[in-house]
Protein backbone atom coordinates (compact mmCIF):
# COMPACT_ATOMS: atom_id res chain seq x y z
CA UNK A 1 0.00 0.00 0.00
CA UNK A 2 0.72 3.26 -0.82
CA UNK A 3 -0.62 6.28 0.99
CA UNK A 4 1.06 9.44 -0.51
CA UNK A 5 -2.74 10.13 -2.36
CA UNK A 6 -3.82 10.15 1.29
CA UNK A 7 -1.58 11.63 3.44
CA UNK A 8 -1.58 14.52 1.03
CA UNK A 9 -5.27 14.80 0.61
CA UNK A 10 -5.96 13.99 4.82
CA UNK A 11 -2.65 14.94 6.44
CA UNK A 12 -0.29 12.20 8.37
CA UNK A 13 -2.27 11.48 11.62
CA UNK A 14 -1.15 7.75 12.38
CA UNK A 15 -4.26 7.21 14.15
CA UNK A 16 -6.43 8.19 11.34
CA UNK A 17 -4.26 6.25 8.44
CA UNK A 18 -4.94 3.02 10.73
CA UNK A 19 -8.28 3.46 11.02
CA UNK A 20 -8.43 4.13 7.34
CA UNK A 21 -6.50 1.04 6.37
CA UNK A 22 -8.84 -0.90 8.68
CA UNK A 23 -11.84 0.02 7.04
CA UNK A 24 -10.34 -0.21 4.13
CA UNK A 25 -9.34 -3.78 4.55
CA UNK A 26 -12.62 -4.64 6.00
CA UNK A 27 -14.52 -3.13 2.92
CA UNK A 28 -12.31 -5.22 0.36
CA UNK A 29 -13.05 -8.63 1.99
CA UNK A 30 -16.36 -7.98 2.29
CA UNK A 31 -16.82 -7.09 -0.90
CA UNK A 32 -14.44 -9.73 -2.80
CA UNK A 33 -16.95 -11.71 -0.62
CA UNK A 34 -19.83 -10.81 -2.59
CA UNK A 35 -17.91 -10.80 -5.60
CA UNK A 36 -17.15 -14.72 -4.85
CA UNK A 37 -20.31 -16.12 -4.13
CA UNK A 38 -21.49 -13.65 -7.59
CA UNK A 39 -18.84 -15.71 -9.74
CA UNK A 40 -20.25 -18.97 -8.39
CA UNK A 41 -23.82 -18.41 -9.70
CA UNK A 42 -22.57 -16.11 -13.05
CA UNK A 43 -24.17 -13.04 -11.62
CA UNK A 44 -22.57 -10.39 -13.62
CA UNK A 45 -24.93 -7.89 -12.08
CA UNK A 46 -23.40 -8.29 -8.35
CA UNK A 47 -19.45 -8.66 -10.00
CA UNK A 48 -19.92 -5.44 -11.48
CA UNK A 49 -21.41 -4.06 -8.65
CA UNK A 50 -18.67 -5.25 -6.30
CA UNK A 51 -15.94 -4.67 -8.77
CA UNK A 52 -17.07 -0.92 -9.01
CA UNK A 53 -17.32 -0.09 -5.17
CA UNK A 54 -13.54 -1.17 -4.40
CA UNK A 55 -11.79 -0.16 -7.60
CA UNK A 56 -11.30 3.52 -6.66
CA UNK A 57 -10.02 2.20 -2.55
CA UNK A 58 -7.77 0.84 -4.49
CA UNK A 59 -6.48 3.42 -6.55
CA UNK A 60 -6.56 5.94 -3.95
CA UNK A 61 -4.29 3.33 -1.90
CA UNK A 62 -1.86 3.55 -4.41
CA UNK A 63 -2.28 -0.30 -5.50
CA UNK A 64 -1.61 -0.10 -9.07
CA UNK A 65 -1.94 -3.41 -10.24
CA UNK A 66 -5.28 -4.16 -8.75
CA UNK A 67 -7.24 -1.50 -9.65
CA UNK A 68 -6.41 -2.26 -12.72
CA UNK A 69 -7.65 -6.02 -12.59
CA UNK A 70 -10.78 -4.67 -11.08
CA UNK A 71 -11.04 -2.04 -13.63
CA UNK A 72 -11.17 -5.31 -15.94
CA UNK A 73 -13.10 -7.44 -14.15
CA UNK A 74 -15.83 -4.12 -14.11
CA UNK A 75 -15.26 -3.89 -17.82
CA UNK A 76 -15.80 -7.46 -18.53
CA UNK A 77 -18.55 -8.02 -15.75
CA UNK A 78 -20.57 -4.90 -17.50
CA UNK A 79 -20.40 -6.79 -20.88
CA UNK A 80 -21.69 -10.12 -19.31
CA UNK A 81 -18.49 -11.64 -20.58
CA UNK A 82 -15.79 -14.13 -19.92
CA UNK A 83 -16.47 -15.52 -16.38
CA UNK A 84 -13.19 -17.56 -16.00
CA UNK A 85 -11.18 -14.60 -16.65
CA UNK A 86 -12.80 -12.42 -14.02
CA UNK A 87 -12.54 -15.60 -11.67
CA UNK A 88 -8.61 -15.97 -12.02
CA UNK A 89 -8.48 -11.48 -11.79
CA UNK A 90 -10.93 -12.38 -8.92
CA UNK A 91 -8.06 -14.41 -7.36
CA UNK A 92 -4.98 -12.40 -8.42
CA UNK A 93 -6.67 -9.85 -6.73
CA UNK A 94 -8.09 -11.42 -3.65
CA UNK A 95 -4.33 -13.36 -3.20
CA UNK A 96 -2.80 -9.98 -2.79
CA UNK A 97 -5.18 -8.32 -0.82
CA UNK A 98 -6.35 -10.77 1.49
CA UNK A 99 -3.71 -13.33 2.13
CA UNK A 100 -0.55 -11.18 1.68
CA UNK A 101 -1.83 -8.67 4.24
CA UNK A 102 -0.32 -5.70 2.49
CA UNK A 103 0.73 -2.73 5.08
CA UNK A 104 1.02 0.86 4.54
CA UNK A 105 4.44 1.97 3.56
CA UNK A 106 5.73 5.62 2.20
CA UNK A 107 7.29 6.07 -1.22
CA UNK A 108 10.90 5.60 -1.68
Amino acid sequence: MDLTFIKKELGTDPKMLKELTTIFKRNISEYLNIMEMALDVGDYEKIYFASHKVTPSCQMFGLEEQTIQLARIEALAKDNNNISEISVLHKEVENCLLYTSPSPRDPE
